[in-house]
């Protein structure tokens, strides 16, 4: 249209438009890779934030809360990054489109008001009025730079809410007068401990009881009972309402969390593992350790054969939450991790639940091994009809309170609970066995 109005008017103005042009191709390459960048590193974030909040256990239990939140920080200053540089990038571009756009209207608009005022059979005030009309579609590129402000102004404030939130303060925190847990033999003492999630509805009611260094405790009761809290109370997972825990006669509250979960090996009933690889998730817990070690605490959890097996071993990406991965396996690969960072106290949560009967027997064996070798003290909540005959000595809870205290057949004779309890795991055991065969 410009060309048919004035031939040479219109051959002039599209100089600065061919190098527009230029320039748009440029921006569009440069600006693509950049915005890949930006969905990736977002993309990290989200499975990073996924993955380290299901697995919250066991960060907090192998104290490694500074380290995750500083691998959160650099992903997210890795993310704000690629995005103020997308940002600056696209911020740069509609000016100098613009700035392209002002040229051409200029050279329009002068040449044209010459050539009005010098032969008028070569260009008419219409025509410079056509062409002025042209200026106002260059509005639109200012208006989307507003934008682009605006959409970078919500990333830094999301950013900072952020940052806000890993600065908040949590509800369990080291005391200002807490000290460093040195080394410990594993003695451990409730002393009336009583504990509720929610006020006036108590899950564990004034439990005493002493449990001697390198002794093996089998903790059993039925849903409900307390069991499974009272083991989040060691490692300070919870505090309790009232009463004191003491380890080596230290009240647990008096030392620091991170010196106090070093000295204590936690693996739950969800035997989580993160992303990554089989070696990634057992270096976990003690990321400085030699090869010859996490070798020896795979083949103490009875993993090292299975992790051989497959086709990259020990390089093996487990995915999210061990998702690649059999129940039974990956609760092996949790006891190595715990085994590998050697503590005097072990807390097992149900840690054969959920798993097929071959992992099972070798769970069963790696524990007991553990606990006769180790010399460490180890406390394992469990209703496995094997591992109760077998462990020397049980805490039997029944509706938040220490019911029994004794050794299997001590309890059957003298705790009506703990006997009907029994009958009741039997039958379930062997329905589980009948529905498998």
């Amino acid at each position: 249209m410009v060309l048919w109005i004035s031939p040479m008017v219109g051959a002039v103005s599209i100089i600065p438009l061919a190098f527009a042009f230029i320039f748009i191709r440029k921006y569009n390459r440069r600006v693509k890779s950049l915005y890949a960048g930006v969905r990736k590193k977002l993309g990290n974030i989200g499975s990073f934030v996924q993955d380290r909040l299901a697995g919250i256990l066991v960060t907090q239990s192998f104290g490694r809360r500074d380290h995750e939140t500083e691998k959160f920080r650099e992903n997210a200053d890795h993310f704000y990054d690629s995005s103020v540089k997308a940002s600056r990038l696209r911020n740069t571009y509609f000016p100098i489109v613009s700035v392209f756009g002002f040229i051409n209207n200029v050279i329009m608009l002068g040449l044209g008001a010459w050539l009005i005022m010098n032969d008028s059979s070569l260009f008419s005030l219409g025509a410079l009025l056509a062409y002025r009309g042209f200026w106002w579609r260059l509005q639109s590129p200012i208006r989307t730079i507003a934008q682009t402000s605006d959409i970078l102004q919500r990333a830094r404030a999301a950013a900072t809410r952020i940052m806000e939130l890993l600065d908040k303060p949590v509800s369990i925190k080291n005391e200002s007068d807490a000290r460093s847990l040195g080394s410990v033999n594993g003695a451990i003492d409730f002393n009336e401990v009583s504990f509720s999630y929610l006020q006036g509805k108590p899950i564990l009611k004034q439990v005493s009881f002493s449990i001697k260094a390198g002794e093996f405790v089998a903790v059993a009761g039925g849903s409900g009972s307390g069991k499974s809290t009272l083991l989040n109370l060691i490692p300070r997972f919870y505090d309790v309402d009232s009463g004191s825990i003491t380890i080596d006669g230290t009240q647990i509250k008096m030392v620091t969390l991170d010196s106090l979960r070093k000295k204590i090996g936690y693996v739950g009933q969800d035997h989580y593992l993160f992303d990554g690889t089989i070696w990634e998730n057992l270096i976990y817990g003690d990321p400085a350790a030699a090869e010859e070690e996490i070798f020896s605490a795979a083949k103490k959890a009875n993993a090292h054969d299975f992790i051989l097996s497959l086709q990259n071993g020990y390089e093996t990406q487990v995915g999210q939450n061990g998702v690649k991965l059999s129940g039974g396996q990956r609760q092996r690969l949790s006891l190595a991790r715990a085994f590998l960072a050697t503590p005097r106290i072990l807390l097992l949560d149900e840690p054969t639940a959920s798993v097929e009967p071959e992992s099972e027997f070798l769970i069963h064996e790696a524990v007991l091994k553990r606990s006769r070798e180790s010399g460490g003290t180890t406390v394992l909540v469990t209703h496995r009809i094997d591992l109760l005959r077998q462990a020397p000595r049980i805490l039997f809870f029944d509706q938040g309170r220490l019911a029994a205290d004794g050794a299997h057949h001590d309890l059957v004779e003298g705790c009506s609970a703990y006997a009907e309890a029994y009958l009741r795991w039997e039958v379930e055991e062997a329905n589980q066995i009948s529905v498998l065969r």
